[in-house]
């Protein structure tokens, strides 16, 4: 038995917001909908907001990603972290909230949604001899993160994708790498049907073999993409017939609590 509390779940909402209302919306959910619709949920314990300015947008691959269509949208990205086995009682109390929300008036629909779900964890890997824990990597002031969405065909062998994903994360946790850990997720079905939640796109695909990767880097992205970026395409092998492939690499740096920081540099 642990003894302290472990991470077992995550909550990952990729969205893009009208440009026009983007510091309406930007104050919105860090003030209201980032607290009051995730973290005082029961299991939530962590939480911490990303952005992408169009200079990180221009770095991402593939160029044509199944996930962003087009792929400089998903402007803005949430972590947050759920208690190991606490998810179900997360969602039989965040599904009635967030409507409940929106009676009140304070669920907004100036966004879309690019790419939210509810994700399981599979693998933890960290550079160094004493880490910063998996429970405390959104707490821990990383400069940036990288998502990485991959999938493995469907004729692969069972857990081929889990064991590529543990070498996967061995290769961007070397002891001169900008990463500092890799923590990977993978997503899952709720129930169907799930209570209206109005404006959201909750849930995984159980007929694919997909995984997230959030890969923390430290130090500023102008030292450090450059390796970073060549570790992450050699990953990817160019003939991926029968491999596993990557629907979308995408870059971020964390956003300024009650600030405008960036948002004049997302498109």
């Amino acid at each position: 038995m642990a003894d302290h509390l472990v991470l077992g779940h995550a909550l990952i909402t990729m969205v893009e917001p009208e440009p026009a209302t983007v510091a309406d919306y930007n104050r919105w959910y860090e003030t209201d909908h980032f607290l009051s619709g995730v973290l005082t949920g029961p299991g939530a314990f962590a939480g911490r907001r990303w952005l992408a300015p169009r200079s990180l947008k221009a770095i991402r691959f593939p160029r044509e990603s199944p996930i962003a269509q087009p792929l400089d949208t998903g402007s803005f990205i949430a972590v947050y972290w759920i208690e190991q086995g606490q998810l179900g009682a997360h969602c039989e109390w965040g599904f009635p909230e967030a409507a409940r929300l929106a009676a009140l008036g304070r669920m907004r629909s100036d966004r879309r949604h690019i790419s939210t779900s509810y994700y399981d964890l599979v693998g933890v890997t960290a550079r160094g001899e004493r880490p910063v824990p998996a429970e405390l990597a959104l707490h821990y002031p990383y400069e940036g993160l990288v998502m990485v969405w991959t999938e493995a065909p469907a004729d692969a062998a069972p857990d081929a994708h889990q064991a590529w994903a543990a070498g996967f994360r061995t290769a961007l946790t070397t002891p001169d790498s900008a990463v500092g850990q890799v923590i990977t997720f993978r997503p899952i079905d709720l129930p169907d049907p799930l209570p209206k939640m109005p404006g959201v796109i909750i849930g995984g695909d159980s007929t694919r073999d997909l995984l997230a990767h959030c890969c923390f880097v430290d130090g500023q992205y102008g030292r450090t993409w450059r390796d970073l970026s060549t570790v992450l395409r050699n990953a990817f092998p160019d003939d991926s017939s029968g491999a596993v492939v990557p629907l979308l690499v995408a870059p971020f740096i964390p956003s300024t609590a009650g600030t405008d920081a960036h948002l004049e540099e997302l498109w």
